[in-house]
């Protein structure tokens, strides 16, 4: 794939743990599907890349990332962000759409190695 996308990822439960296994997953599955120069855009929110690893997950899967933007809606017609538990909007302020692209110089990660 050139471009995998991912907004606003997450288990419905205030899980950190469970999040950055979420997050895990996803990129061990992108990294594998994405072309030579393609690029997984992943969006998240306030402390979500810290509290759930994102660098981290990313080296383990050759992945950097190479720029990160505002996230703006508007650049998605039809678009609503809402709660999976509750079907409610939630804040946007803060969000950052993420960049990543496989390098070719990383160490990788062990098989299961999450936490």
């Amino acid at each position: 794939a050139r471009v995998i996308m991912f907004n606003f990822p997450h288990t419905g439960l205030d899980n950190c743990k469970l999040n950055g296994e979420l997050l895990f997953d996803f990129l061990k599955s992108a990294s594998s599907h994405l072309s030579e120069g393609g690029q997984i855009w992943l969006t998240l929110c306030n402390i979500q890349p810290i509290t759930w690893r994102l660098m981290d997950h990313a080296s383990c899967f050759r992945l950097r990332v190479v720029t990160k933007l505002p996230f703006r809606p508007q650049d998605y017609p039809g678009y609503s962000c809402k709660q999976c538990s509750r079907n409610m909007p939630f804040p946007l302020e803060g969000a950052q759409s993420f960049v990543l692209m496989k390098i070719s110089d990383a160490s990788h990660c062990k098989q299961g190695e999450v936490s």
